[in-house]
């Protein structure tokens, strides 16, 4: 249920907010999605919203900005989006953009 409920928001709730809609504590919750998920909520509600960020990214071509994508996706400053981004995928969000471009062109 909490994997779910993550996905159909992006990504960018709370973990806190989630356990209080369920009937169970927060770290219950943590430790039930890592053993069902393999992964800890924080870190798959970072996946989510960096995989929200590629779509939009690949879906806005050339016109695309960068800070729209990152408040899009959930971020509310673009050094936190842009830390993430690159833990994640390896590149900068720029990269990936550029990267898109000569792709797509």
């Amino acid at each position: 249920m909490a994997a779910p409920a993550l996905s159909a928001g992006g990504g960018p709730g709370t973990i806190a907010a989630l356990a209080d809609e369920l009937p169970i504590g927060q770290r219950r919750l943590e430790r039930l999605f890592k053993h069902h998920v393999g992964l800890s909520p924080k870190r798959y509600a970072r996946l989510l919203r960096i995989a929200r960020s590629r779509e939009l990214i690949k879906r806005g071509g050339a016109a695309v900005s960068l800070t729209d994508t990152a408040h899009e996706a959930g971020y509310f400053d673009q050094a936190h989006f842009i830390h993430d981004f690159k833990a994640v995928t390896g590149v900068t969000p720029g990269g990936y953009l550029d990267h898109v471009r000569r792709r797509y062109r």
